[in-house]
């Protein structure tokens, strides 16, 4: 309640926002392209992109979580004459390959929507992004390839990514031009941000004003140290 009480953001306070983080932006981003990649997917809003980059989604295809915490336990107690975690992980693997990323091949080819299958996948996770550039250094070698190999946008990768304990299928959803972006492309984004920066600080005044005016009375004899 009291952060929406709040005033909006005015036009000036946007545009003062928006050159300020502008030049921020473009300072960091030049030297770092971890630190732009870090700013995109915490989903702050974006003034500036130093480089093209492919914008990804992915379907990951994980094992079981029984499994994942099996495999988890068994890794602790490997050792060198024993090979049982080993087996199991490629037979987890094999599963994979034999029968949930085929049927999803089949359904991406019969129509079905890449962000309709993440959801079935995990709930939610139709509204999340990967950024890949030919700079990317937070993400491994196969993953980048794969990024990189989608040959269009609005296609999957040929080949599935494998992780710790699955299998990534990729789908190029948009690109970011490099440059600065304009200001009405980031508007709504800054005003949110300005408008959720007020509410916190007016909420943390108000809670300082009622411990303050709070009448608060300590009975030492029944406090327990």
């Amino acid at each position: 309640q009291v952060a929406a009480q709040q005033p909006a953001p005015s036009k000036a306070e946007v545009e003062a926002s928006y050159q300020q983080l502008l030049e921020e932006q473009k300072s960091s981003f030049d030297e770092s392209p971890t630190a732009f990649e870090s700013q995109a997917l915490g989903g702050g809003p974006l003034a500036y992109v130093p480089q093209r980059y492919r914008v990804l989604q992915e379907i990951y295809l994980r094992f079981d979580d029984e499994v994942i915490q099996l495999l988890e336990q068994m890794k602790q107690y490997d050792d060198e004459e024993s090979d049982s975690y080993e087996e199991m992980l490629a037979l987890e693997y094999q599963r994979l390959r034999e029968g949930a990323l085929p049927e999803l091949r089949r359904r991406l080819e019969d129509g079905t929507s890449f962000a309709s299958l993440m959801e079935e996948v995990k709930p939610g996770s139709s509204s999340t992004y990967n950024y890949v550039s030919e700079n990317t250094t937070r993400l491994s070698q196969e993953y980048k390839d794969a990024a990189l190999s989608i040959s269009a946008p609005g296609q999957v990768s040929e080949g599935e990514v494998k992780l710790e304990y699955g299998y990534a299928v990729l789908y190029w959803a948009d690109t970011l031009e490099p440059g600065v972006r304009p200001l009405e492309e980031v508007y709504d984004a800054i005003a949110a941000q300005l408008a959720k920066q007020s509410g916190s600080q007016a909420w943390s005044q108000i809670q300082a004003q009622w411990r303050q005016e709070a009448a608060v009375e300590i009975y030492e004899e029944r406090l327990g140290y």
